[in-house]
Parts: C-alpha cells; structure tokens; sequence
C-alpha cells in the first residue's frame, strides 16, 4: 500500500533514475495507490515502471493542483502496450492540469473483472480517451495528442466527465488504430 496525503514538498514519488531498479521490485507487490493534495507533483509515475504494478487493484488520484500526467515523464519503453491486469477502481479527482493518463505513444488496457469503477471527475483537461473493448471485455486508455483550436474541440471523444461503475459499455467503443493493425496485418 502506498499512500501519499497532503504533502506539498513532495515533487517526485520515484526518481527516473532509480526508476527500474527500485520499481521492479516495490511494485510486483503494491496493490493500493491513493495521492492526495502534493500540489508539487507533475507526474505520479515514470512510465519505465508501468509493467510493474501487475498487483495494482486500487488507484486513487485526488486534487494535486500541479499533476499533468500518471505515468510520464520523458523516459522511453519499447513496448506501447501496458496492461494492468488486477486494477479493480480507478479514480483520478480534482486534477485541473491533468492533461493525460499516459504519454501520447502509449496504450493502457485494464480487463473486466477485476475493473469494476473508473471515476474521472473535474479533469478538464484531459485529452485521454477511455473506451470499451467488447471482444476482450477491456477497458482502453490511450492519451490524443491535444487538437489547436478551441477548448471544446480539443475535448472531442475524450473522457473530462465520467463515471463507470460495473457496467462499461457506456464508453465510446474500443476500435483499433488502423495504422498499427494494417502494419502488423498487411492486406493481400
């Protein structure tokens, strides 16, 4: 369990640098992630360590003014596909510069059960779009690059306003991104 309340010096949970080595073996086991109020916070985690939380069942993320993204930072991984596979509720709350759950390259899929709440409430910001992937029974997240122009454009199928709770097809529906698949599934 790790729980990080009203801190507002606390600028970084793990550092990059430490990243794999330290986050390897902390997350294997870490099932409850609850931050609240570190108004110095940018990102939660960096996304090298993602693959790490395969026993993550409950992520709670409530007002941290500053926070932009979950796992960011500018730190590289070659594979673009995460899956959390015991992530049980999620709620990401009051995050006013929350622009993306993840960087835009990448793809978080959470399955039905164990998902059973996602709650993204007052993230105005954000471009990441939820969607529900019936053939896998899956929950997707995958940030969009932010469009120019107006606020409410920029917003287009995204998820600023939701709440699921056991029941996801309510969610935009899963498709594929077309150039990925006809690249690794060519036409004849």
């Amino acid at each position: 369990m790790l729980r990080v309340i009203d801190n507002s010096e606390l600028e970084q949970i793990i550092d990059v640098k430490d990243g794999e080595e330290v986050g390897a073996n902390l997350l294997q086991t870490l099932s409850d992630i609850r931050v609240e109020k570190c108004h110095k916070l940018k990102n939660l985690f960096p996304i090298s360590i993602a693959r790490g939380f395969q026993q993550l069942r409950w992520l709670k993320v409530i007002d941290n003014s500053e926070l932009e993204q979950i796992f960011g930072d500018n730190d590289v991984i070659d594979e673009k596909e995460i899956k959390l596979p015991g992530l049980g509720v999620m709620q990401l709350k009051d995050l006013p510069r929350l622009t993306n759950f993840c960087h835009v390259d990448y793809h978080f899929i959470f399955p039905t059960p164990p998902l059973v709440l996602l709650e993204v409430k007052r993230c105005p910001k954000i471009s990441t779009r939820f969607s529900w992937d019936e053939e896998n029974k899956s929950v997707h997240a995958e940030a969009k690059a932010p469009k120019i122009g107006s606020e409410d454009e920029s917003h287009e199928e995204t998820s600023t306003d939701l709440f699921c709770y056991q029941n996801f097809e309510e969610l935009p529906w899963y498709i594929k991104n077309k150039e990925l698949y006809s690249d690794s599934h060519p036409i004849e």
